[in-house]
């Protein structure tokens, strides 16, 4: 391969990354002007072009029941499929519903894991939730250091 396959490779995954990036973005912003229909269209397209934020505001909007019936459970499939392309949004709110036995089982370690590594990939909300496991102390040791430091990092 030459190196202008490779720069040419770069360009069209940049250019693929921003345009998820600007469809969550715009499916926010028309979620906002109060047309649902069109953000969920926004949001879907976000999705099929990498963002897994996409799937996490479609399953926002389930969990709440906005443009369509109250459904936790396809919310939380939503959560699932975009926790597994790394959305830290979903992984914070996934592991909240394992934290709180919300239509899954209740599991600590689960929770845990999701919660803490939204806050490793800087989610504010992960990493309040983060310092709050370690406050309490389940599925891991009580350690009031790590708790302060990671509401640092969410106040931050």
């Amino acid at each position: 391969m030459t190196a202008s396959f490779y720069a040419s490779l770069s360009l069209l995954l940049l250019v693929s990354a921003t345009t998820a990036r600007a469809g969550v973005a715009e499916g926010i912003k028309t979620l906002e002007g109060g047309d649902i229909a069109g953000a969920v269209k926004e949001f879907q397209e976000a999705y099929e072009a990498g963002d897994a934020d996409g799937a996490f505001y479609i399953g926002r909007l389930f969990e709440m029941g906005l443009g369509t019936d109250k459904d936790m459970r396809r919310a939380a499939e939503l959560y699932a499929a975009a926790v597994s392309k790394k959305s830290a949004k979903a992984e914070n709110r996934l592991g909240l519903m394992y934290l709180k036995g919300e239509l899954v089982i209740q599991d600590y370690a689960r929770a845990t894991e999701l919660i803490c590594a939204a806050a490793a990939a800087g989610d504010p909300n992960g990493q309040f939730n983060c310092g709050l496991i370690y406050s309490e102390g389940k599925a891991v040791g009580q350690d009031w250091a790590k708790a302060i430091d990671y509401w640092q990092k969410a106040a931050a």
